[in-house]
């Protein structure tokens, strides 16, 4: 991954009033039985729209309407513990929308309507590096195995790719579209495949190898043929061979990685349409 942006290039030019509470649940299994704890987590001052677990679960990162970034401690948290929080340094100018950690707990990775992808210090709280967009950020998502590469999804049409071992040079358009981006998502299991969320493309597989050129773009088989495909939300299983999506106005909806048919679409009031 030495040189991962000039080789995406290269390809590409080839062809405290008002406490907004954030909730969580953990799940137990105990003599068969499971059991759900919820704990309730005053500190922000608007609405919350991002939330994110680090991959060995010791922190979680908040952001939201009141622009500010907050990492818990979740040992702490748990035990209602003095200075479970802290509060980063560097602020987004508009709403949070999105947040990642790096895979080696270096750094925080947030998206907002101003636009901008900020880089932060989780240690420092310190902002360290400010990537524009030209419209709102609405996805982050952070590179499984390399800590110096992440994406972004943006309204504008655009998913970037950033090598921040690159010290002078710009991201890589992975994907663009007329219409605006509301999620990405590199797979856990082979890093190389990344799922994207389109307000009118619907969820697409791509190769990052292959840059523009999705290699599958998935469909609901209950969909009408004529309905607009939105999607808003597309992330993979933990083993990377199932991707799970939302839509805007739809059901949420299972896809096998290898398939464009929907396994399952979840309808409610919880029951299962399956595709035979």
């Amino acid at each position: 991954m030495a040189n991962f942006l000039e080789v995406l290039r290269t390809r590409q030019e080839r062809g405290l009033s008002h406490q907004t509470v954030v909730k969580f649940q953990i799940e137990s299994n105990q003599k068969s039985r499971c059991e759900f704890y919820s704990k309730d987590l005053k500190a922000h001052f608007g609405c919350v729209n991002a939330l994110a677990f680090s991959k060995n679960g010791k922190f979680l990162a908040s952001g939201g309407d009141d622009r500010r970034i907050l990492i818990w401690d979740m040992a702490k948290t748990l035990c209602d513990s003095k200075n479970r929080n802290k509060t980063l340094d560097g602020r987004h100018e508009s709403n949070v929308f999105c947040i990642d950690f790096n895979c080696k707990l270096e750094k925080v990775i947030s998206g907002g309507n101003d636009e901008k992808v900020l880089v932060h210090d989780l240690e420092t709280g310190k902002t360290q590096d400010i990537f524009p967009h030209d419209e709102p950020v609405y996805g982050i998502a952070c590179h499984p195995e390399c800590s110096e590469i992440f994406a972004s999804a943006s309204s504008d049409g655009r998913v970037m790719i950033y090598d921040l071992r690159q010290s002078n040079s710009d991201p890589v358009m992975l994907h663009g579209s007329s219409y605006a981006f509301h999620d990405v998502s590199f797979n856990p299991v082979d890093p190389r495949l990344v799922v994207t969320a389109n307000q009118n493309e619907g969820v697409s597989l791509l190769d990052y190898r292959k840059l523009n050129k999705p290699i599958m773009k998935y469909g609901s088989k209950f969909q009408q043929k004529s309905s607009k495909i939105s999607a808003m939300s597309a992330k993979f299983s933990p083993n990377g061979s199932q991707i799970f999506a939302l839509g805007r106005r739809m059901n949420p909806v299972l896809y096998d990685i290898s398939s464009p048919k929907a396994l399952v679409e979840f309808d409610h009031p919880g029951t299962l349409i399956v595709a035979p």
